[in-house]
């Protein structure tokens, strides 16, 4: 699958936003998120999961909202936003940056020596 394809399927939410839009949001995902150590089914993945991150950041903060809803109560309505899971990384404040996070693990692992010399 395409990071397109697996954008559509991961983040239904922003159906609304046009395959061009998407696209360049999935370029700039291609650039700066690191999934040189991932095959390329799952580099695919990680771009979306990416891209997805950076346009609900962008929504999110156009509308006021500084990370997903945490508590919500219906009589007066009162709603307060935070961080996922308690994750204070950039990535963390959305469900698709921890998703990131969570595919590219083991492109952030420490390396071994294996002998001296």
């Amino acid at each position: 699958m395409t990071a397109l394809e697996y954008f559509r399927l991961f983040a239904p939410a922003f159906a609304a936003v046009d395959d061009v839009t998407v696209g360049k949001w999935l370029t700039i995902a291609g650039s700066v998120a690191n999934t040189s150590c991932l095959d390329a089914e799952r580099a695919a993945m990680a771009q979306a999961y990416y891209a997805a991150h950076l346009i609900s950041l962008t929504t999110d903060t156009a509308n006021g909202v500084t990370g997903p809803v945490k508590s919500e109560k219906e009589g007066d309505l009162s709603r307060s936003y935070g961080m996922v899971s308690g994750d204070d990384t950039w990535l963390g404040q959305t469900p698709y940056g921890l998703a990131f996070i969570n595919l590219t693990g083991p492109c952030s692992g420490a390396s071994i020596m294996t002998r001296m010399g």
